[in-house]
């Protein structure tokens, strides 16, 4: 009988290349990887041969041998060069190749951006009561907050924070987009994190922050203007890149790994460090 395997453009996931590791450390065969996975045997021995590392076993002694990570980035690399060529003037390329090398969006013009609506009633204090030393991104701890991915209430999503003068991002996975899963949440952040102050947008998942954080340190932007929450929306851009729209299943592993290359990644404005290294030196 013939084997049935996924059909072509399912490409593998980093869940199921850290089943391939674990399977691999077993001593599994390829063809036995494959039938687990519902995949060709062909596309594991290639999966495979991408995701090979040396690593020294003992004094003296190396191997070659397959890490997930490591396939799952070299995967990344292969589907950016994976696009077909565009027609644009020198000026347009030149600004989407240096927004590109910092893995941003270049600016889109804003003639036809819709203005904030000021009259809108908002869950708290408006952004405009925000202090000096937030706007100015003088200290660490001013974070602006957002939930990604699933828009429907009872679906999972992202919650994601940035730091306003590190950029620094903590990311959490939420069973629901809803007030309760945010606030707890939060209140598991702020074991680990120092947070000053929260911006936020007037979303309904962000009613009730007040019940876990101080009220007085609480920030709503206007609504329609994400731009004024605008470090948070980058890497919200970023997590698409790495989540698309549609994506299920994921896990909070999936989660530590973009947070972990997020947090990483060198930035042209702070001279290529990291927003890691930033918080790691103040």
């Amino acid at each position: 009988m013939q084997n049935q395997y996924t059909t072509k453009g399912h490409h593998l996931t980093l869940k199921e290349r850290q089943l391939i590791e674990k399977w691999k450390n077993e001593v599994f065969s390829n063809r036995k990887i494959a039938g687990l996975l519902g995949k060709a045997p062909q596309t594991i021995h290639n999966e495979i041969k991408r995701g090979l590392v040396t690593q020294q076993v003992r004094k003296g002694k190396f191997e070659e041998v397959y890490k997930a990570d490591y396939a799952q980035i070299q995967y990344l690399k292969n589907r950016e060069r994976c696009v077909k060529d565009i027609s644009l003037d020198k000026e347009t390329y030149q600004a989407i190749c240096h927004y590109a090398r910092q893995k941003y969006s270049p600016d889109k013009k804003t003639a036809n951006r819709k203005r904030a609506s000021l009259n809108s009633p908002a869950f708290g204090k408006s952004i405009e009561e925000r202090p000096f030393e937030i706007d100015q991104r003088t200290r660490f701890g001013d974070f602006e907050i957002d939930t990604v991915l699933e828009q429907r209430e009872k679906a999972p999503c992202l919650l994601t924070l940035t730091d306003r003068k590190t950029r620094y991002e903590i990311i959490r996975l939420l069973p629901s987009k809803t007030a309760q899963a945010v606030n707890e949440a939060l209140l598991e952040i702020q074991k680990d994190y120092s947070i000053l102050s929260i911006t936020a947008d007037n979303g309904r998942e962000f009613a009730r922050l007040h019940e876990v954080f101080d009220r007085e340190h609480i920030y709503y932007a206007h609504p329609y203007a994400s731009w004024e929450r605008g470090s948070n929306e980058n890497h919200n851009r970023l997590i698409r890149r790495w989540f698309p729209k549609g994506t299920r299943n994921i896990t909070h592993q999936d989660v530590r790994f973009i947070e972990n290359w997020i947090n990483h990644y060198p930035r042209k404005m702070f001279d290529y460090s990291s927003p890691a290294d930033l918080l790691i030196n103040g």
